[in-house]
């Protein structure tokens, strides 16, 4: 995914969300309230057959003289319900069952004062005294929810309300779906078009660095060959030093072209042979001697054969880009150490300079694609994100440590195996 696909999901999908959890309190709030309403509507008369339910527990009022015994409760109770049309539950003082024609477990309805929906039942679950009067401390704010002492519990069955909430739920939920897609879409085209004008430009960029490291080649091979073909021990010294001034600026606009080349292009034709680094590594500080030369930077090499499968223009790119920075970034008179070896479960190559050297806070975005922290070294910001896009295609482990003011170090690992695997691949 590039730069500008991702840039454009992240901002699609914090627009998304955002939208999301918007509607989703919008609806949300619709929905609670709902399903408060329904409850207030299916008990409007609940307080009149709840205070008719208190008399006949407590065995008072109209019905006492019917009542003396559990069984004449029961019977009340049967026929207040079949009157009301409703399911009751009563229970005495103690909390002991005394009548239920619901089908719920008593066990599953909240001891809590309040309405609430069990097994998609609406159920009021209450508690009061035959003349429903209430100690002034149980109105009390604190109290209101909890179990009255010495109090009757009654539970009324409202009725089933499984085609209601299905009803609301296909209502809400269903234009909460709708609600979102359309808002998607609406923002998916948003973005396009808050994009468009960037992306355009992006294009136009791009088509320009192509262009542009298209025609360069071209000139860039003739002041090669030329400056190369030019023997400066027979012409005078104030000649060779400018002649050599021109032949380091080519060599730095090469390595830039490469670079711009792998960026825009990646690798134009991909070789994987067996190389001796060893052999590399003396071929690149040869080339770029000169650049190292004019800041009088001192090489001190310990290269020993070290064989790895790798394209070899890639690998060169990434060789130049690291000797690159440590010529940019190490002060005039300073010192680049290079080891080429075996270790213990591989090969490695490390480059070292004591320049400038990087903060910790600097350390994880150097490879970010134009990311430069010293404007004074000159360059794109592309070296380091090339190094790793290259290190990570060929199975090479990149590894940085840098000292702020003291110098950084850059390794290059990878395995033995790697050599015989990939050789076996290439003959197969």
């Amino acid at each position: 995914m590039n730069e500008s696909k991702k840039t454009t999901f992240q901002i699609l999908a914090l627009y998304i969300i955002s939208t999301t959890i918007f509607l989703g309190i919008i609806f949300g709030t619709w929905y609670f309230g709902e399903i408060n309403a329904l409850k207030i509507r299916s008990f409007r008369e609940a307080d009149k057959l709840s205070k008719q339910i208190i008399q006949v527990v407590a065995k008072r009022g109209k019905y006492a003289r019917y009542i003396n015994t559990l069984e004449g409760q029961r019977a009340v109770l049967q026929a207040i319900s079949l009157d009301s049309e409703h399911r009751i539950m009563a229970f005495d003082k103690e909390g002991k069952l005394i009548y239920s024609s619901m089908k719920i477990d008593p066990r599953k309805i909240p001891q809590e004062r309040g309405i609430f929906i069990v097994d998609d039942h609406i159920v009021l679950n209450s508690y009061g005294r035959p003349d429903f009067l209430t100690h002034p401390e149980e109105a009390n704010s604190k109290h209101r929810h909890k179990r009255p002492d010495e109090a009757f519990r009654i539970v009324i069955d409202g009725g089933d309300i499984r085609d209601l909430l299905w009803d609301l739920r296909l209502k809400v939920w269903g234009l909460f779906g709708c609600m979102s897609l359309m808002m998607a879409i609406v923002g998916v085209f948003l973005v396009r078009l808050s994009l468009r004008p960037m992306n355009q430009k992006i294009e136009e960029l791009d088509c320009f660095i192509k262009d542009t490291t298209h025609e360069i080649n071209t000139p860039l091979s003739i002041l090669q060959m030329s400056v190369e073909r030019i023997k400066l021990d027979q012409i005078p010294q104030e000649e060779a030093k400018k002649l050599r001034h021109i032949q380091i600026a080519s060599r730095t606009i090469e390595n830039i072209y490469h670079s711009l080349v792998y960026t825009s292009f990646g690798r134009l034709e991909k070789r994987i042979e067996e190389l001796d680094m060893q052999e590399v590594v003396q071929e690149r500080l040869e080339f770029l001697s000169c650049l190292f030369e004019q800041k009088q930077i001192s090489i001190i090499t310990n290269l020993s054969s070290a064989w790895i499968m790798a394209d070899r223009k890639a690998l060169v790119l990434v060789i130049d880009n690291l000797l690159s920075n440590a010529y940019k970034y190490t002060p005039k008179g300073g010192e680049v150490q290079i080891i080429l070896g075996e270790e213990e479960d591989g090969m490695f190559c490390m480059i070292k300079d004591n320049g400038y050297g990087i903060k910790d806070s600097d350390l994880e975005k150097i490879f970010d694609r134009y990311r430069r922290f010293d404007r004074s070294g000159g360059g794109f910001g592309l070296g380091l994100n090339i190094v790793q896009k290259i290190c990570k295609e060929c199975g090479i482990r990149l590894e940085v440590k840098s000292w702020h003011k003291k110098g950084s170090e850059f390794s290059l690992h990878w395995q033995k195996e790697q050599n015989t695997a990939s050789k076996s691949q290439k003959l197969l």
